[in-house]
């Protein structure tokens, strides 16, 4: 069979949507919530990587939420069945997505609280202040933006990380100008530097994406067997069911694009494994045979 797509997929990861990823595994989750606390890492750094790996939602969503998406935080819309906010993202509502589709995404409660003590913090109304101040310095003629439509994220610099659609300068400045958020990118390279060597050197951000959605996966396959096991339910909920509510929390449009996830996810740490050892056999005939060569000379 001859496949559709442009490029083959890499050995352990999904192709979603073009972009290729691959969930961390429990030990390398771990190492990077452990790498997000240490002191060399900035609040708004920590709190961009939360968002993703604890919501599955892409970087153009993270670094468009805005401070009137802050007031939704408070305990009326807290949904109590989960203990998260229920936030609505996509065209109107002033936070991009891919392919400009409105889908609903869930923020932890314990998450959001550190987000709305972040967006009123000194730093953050600083780096407002100074937006606020470009902005009219370099966009005399365009309307201004109100406190409520500012960026929660912005740059020491003054400026957004990645320009949303409705941003009053976006039809104005050239495609290539736009900021795309190259922040994320600066962001692993930094949680690379503190990694151990067993941390994957090819991390990218949307990563996190997977890693989420692994996570999510496995408690609601725990939850279904508590259930069992605490007489609730005689059996666990058909997998498809499972396979819709995974779906939904990725807003994938193609059920099957979230099936390829889970086809990963059921046998992912034996085939990463495996393929961890094989690289590592590849790479000590390389060492046998190839480097003390090259010392001797």
């Amino acid at each position: 069979p001859v496949s559709k797509e442009s490029a083959p997929i890499s050995f352990g990861k999904v192709r979603d949507e073009g972009e290729d990823l691959r969930p961390l595994t429990t030990g390398e989750r771990q190492e990077l919530v452990s790498i997000l606390k240490q002191s060399e890492f900035t609040v708004d750094e920590r709190l961009i990587a939360q968002l993703s790996l604890y919501t599955g939602i892409r970087k153009q969503t993270v670094l468009t939420i805005r401070m009137r998406h802050l007031e939704l935080f408070k305990q009326e819309a807290l949904i109590e069945k989960d203990g998260t906010y229920l936030i609505t993202a996509g065209p109107g509502t002033g936070i991009d997505t891919k392919f400009d589709r409105k889908y609903k995404f869930y923020i932890p409660a314990n998450l959001a609280d550190e987000l709305r003590v972040y967006g009123h913090s000194k730093v953050a109304k600083k780096r407002r202040q100074k937006f606020q101040e470009n902005y009219s310095k370099e966009h005399p003629d365009l309307e201004p933006i109100s406190e409520d439509d500012m960026y929660v994220f912005i740059s020491e610099r003054g400026n957004c990380h990645y320009m949303a659609k409705n941003d009053p300068r976006y039809k104005v400045t050239r495609k290539d100008a736009r900021p795309k958020g190259k922040r994320t990118d600066v962001l692993c390279r930094k949680i690379e530097k503190y990694a151990s060597t067993n941390f994957p050197k090819d991390f990218v951000f949307h990563w996190l994406r997977a890693t989420f959605a692994l996570h999510y996966y496995d408690n609601l396959i725990m939850i279904e067997q508590a259930k069992v096991e605490a007489g609730i339910q005689e059996r666990p909920r058909r997998f498809d069911m499972i396979l819709r509510d995974v779906m939904r929390r990725l807003c994938h449009k193609d059920i099957t694009v979230t099936q390829s996830y889970l086809n990963l996810f059921e046998n992912f740490d034996e085939r990463q494994e495996a393929q961890n050892a094989f690289e590592d056999y590849i790479f000590r005939d390389f060492d046998d045979e190839f480097h003390k060569t090259v010392e001797r000379i």
